[in-house]
């Protein structure tokens, strides 16, 4: 669809366009269910607008050229809403005549050809306007997903505060696609208006539970990998606080886990691996299971799992239950840390979820130091006496 100019137009047929009925009895394409003219659709505000006040429309169905709207139904002074305006011309169109009130967009189609294939026909464009339509495609391929993520840790869409995840989230996306010297152009002279729209308004008019579901699926992560979208993809999927903490108390569990083992003991971790498992099958947003689709707790009778809170609750339930065992864990593991041991996650000290567990349950915390300084005795001791067992390599 184009506005005069790079398609040309020509004198449309004096027949007036028919009303909406009568084209959807003889156009093949099935409309949607709410479906009006161009020019009655509603206004919509993309700042304050509900996304059930969209009304839904689409141009690839337009009926035979026969049914067209005349520039002579609109007197120079009318003021008549924006109208589509299907023109066909021979293979050389002619000059571009004047476009009269009410005519605000124009298609050219060559005379003889077929209508939707020249409706879907992708434009031709130069290498500037290419690579504005390929920022666009990315920054539309991130937002959804990053809105979902923002309102999970923000509570906001977007914020412009260098403080905040929501502002950062972005921020790593404007480094890897605002770079090339078209976008810089654009950047350096209007970079808070094309954050607001980008960022911020673009993603209004899609409700709130899609873009929870995108932000909370693995898959979508997988795709913005798969679309170079490295710096989106790092921040999903996203995860409600519980969630972050019950994968950091599996990560340093697994830390310590070989050790402890390798002593007769050990960390069962089983029942909060099963939980995060379960979590997977159910995105935030989601249409609850029915009675039938539910899935059984694991162990349990007759409680069955129907949306992500119910997951949320019991993986709650669960993180209570092991915070006393996590939190000797952890001085376990930062006794190796101090100590120079080999540890494959060396910024676990710095999680919220265990520096938390740390100051709530102290005396826990300490033991699992003393429990390493054991350790560590130990097999000093052992290498003394020139009975340590070294493990064999294969």
């Amino acid at each position: 669809m184009a506005s005069g100019g790079r398609y040309g137009a020509t004198e449309p047929m004096n027949a007036p366009y028919p009303n909406a009925a009568a084209v959807a009895a003889q156009d093949a394409v099935t409309m949607p269910q709410q479906w009006t003219w161009l020019g009655e659709l509603p206004q919509f505000s993309m700042r304050n607008g509900d996304p059930a006040d969209i009304t839904p429309y689409f141009i690839e169905g337009l009926p035979l050229p026969e049914y067209q709207i005349t520039l002579s139904d609109l007197s120079a002074n009318e003021t008549a809403p924006p109208v589509i305006c299907v023109v066909t011309a021979p293979a050389a169109p002619p000059p571009v005549p004047p476009v009269a009130d009410g005519v605000r967009y124009r298609v050219l189609i060559p005379s003889g050809a077929n209508k939707r294939e020249c409706l879907t026909t992708a434009f031709v464009l130069d290498d500037k306007e290419r690579e504005l339509v390929k920022m666009c495609i990315r920054v539309a391929a991130a937002v959804v997903p990053l809105h979902g993520l923002n309102l999970m840790t923000d509570a906001h869409h977007y914020l412009p505060d260098a403080t905040k995840p929501s502002f950062r989230s972005f921020f790593a996306v404007e480094k890897q696609v605002w770079v090339t010297p078209e976008i810089k152009k654009i950047t350096d002279v209007g970079l808070d208006e094309l954050r607001d729209s980008a960022w911020h308004k673009a993603g209004h008019p899609i409700v709130n539970s899609i873009k929870y579901m995108m932000a909370t699926d693995p898959d979508i992560k997988e795709r913005m990998k798969n679309a170079n979208l490295g710096s989106a993809a790092a921040r999903l999927p996203a995860m409600e606080p519980e969630v972050k903490a019950a994968s950091t108390y599996l990560e340093v569990c697994n830390e310590v886990n070989p050790t402890w083992e390798s002593m007769g003991g050990g960390i069962d971790t089983e029942e909060m691996v099963w939980w995060m498992d379960q979590l997977r099958k159910f995105k935030k947003g989601a249409v609850a299971l029915t009675d039938a689709e539910a899935i059984p707790v694991k162990g349990s009778l007759g409680l069955y799992l129907r949306e992500r809170k119910d997951v949320l609750d019991g993986l709650n339930a669960v993180l209570k239950g092991s915070a006393e065992t996590v939190a000797v864990a952890f001085g376990f593991y930062e006794g190796m840390l101090d100590s120079g041991f080999a540890v494959s996650n060396h910024t676990l000290a710095n999680a919220h979820s265990l520096k938390k567990l740390r100051s709530e349950y102290m005396g826990k915390h300490f033991w699992g130091g003393e429990l390493f300084r054991d350790y560590k005795a130990y097999r000093n001791n052992q290498r003394e006496k020139g009975s340590l067992t070294m493990p064999t390599i294969l």
